[in-house]
């Protein structure tokens, strides 16, 4: 069946098409202003080598376990970003984040290049949205350190540090809805295309049995 007999069909079935349509529509403006409106705020920080090394390799010091192991590696910096989000952003710190009542949905992203990470944290209000990124701005600062074995007595062992770059704060998106809106359209469309030829098959099935009876 071509495009031009289906709406024949539709045209032909208005007395079925029109009210589920209006129906289903209805029901997905419905659904879709019961999607509240959910708030983003994003971050970016970055790993930096630290400005000064107190630590002498000239002496041939041997090193104890307990310093840290990042310590003579020349791609600290960069391992430590592609590592610490890994631990920021699992599971066991998601469910810390709820127990505080902050949201688990936020997404920590790495630059290509640069040891930047680029931070998204999602929340029901502003303010949930707003602390879950401050959540996340300690979480990654307390796990660099404690990868380092860095402690307030070992602040000299530190081979990078963690700076905020910028942050933007609670800002609403209202796209769920829409997404809502349209999944929810398309499938009234379908719904209501299908509706015009069930009808059209009773219809098509009434005209034989009718005709079958005159015969």
């Amino acid at each position: 069946m071509d495009f031009f007999s289906m709406i024949g069909v539709m045209c032909r079935r208005w007395k079925v098409v029109i009210p589920v349509f209006v129906l289903g529509m209805g029901i997905t403006l419905r659904v879709a202003s019961g999607v509240g409106a959910e708030y983003e705020s994003y971050g970016t920080v970055i790993f930096l080598p630290a400005t000064t090394y107190l630590v002498d390799f000239s002496d041939g010091t041997e090193f104890v376990d307990d310093l840290n192991p990042f310590i003579s590696n020349p791609r600290a910096t960069r391992t430590l970003a592609r590592t610490v989000p890994l631990v920021v952003g699992s599971t066991p710190v998601r469910r810390i984040a709820v127990e505080d009542g902050l949201s688990p949905n936020y997404e920590i992203d790495l630059d290509d290049v640069e040891s930047i990470l680029f931070i998204t944290a999602k929340g029901e209000t502003p303010a949930q949205s707003s602390d879950t990124l401050d959540f996340v701005f300690f979480e990654l600062a307390r796990e660099l350190a404690a990868r380092q074995n860095v402690t307030e007595a070992t602040v000299e062992q530190q081979v990078a540090h963690m700076e905020i770059l910028s942050e933007i704060r609670a800002v609403e998106n209202t796209s769920g809805g829409l997404k809502v809106m349209g999944t929810l359209g398309v499938a009234v469309i379908l719904v209501t295309i299908m509706a015009g030829f069930v009808a059209e098959g009773f219809s098509e099935r009434r005209a034989v049995r009718a005709e079958a009876d005159t015969t």
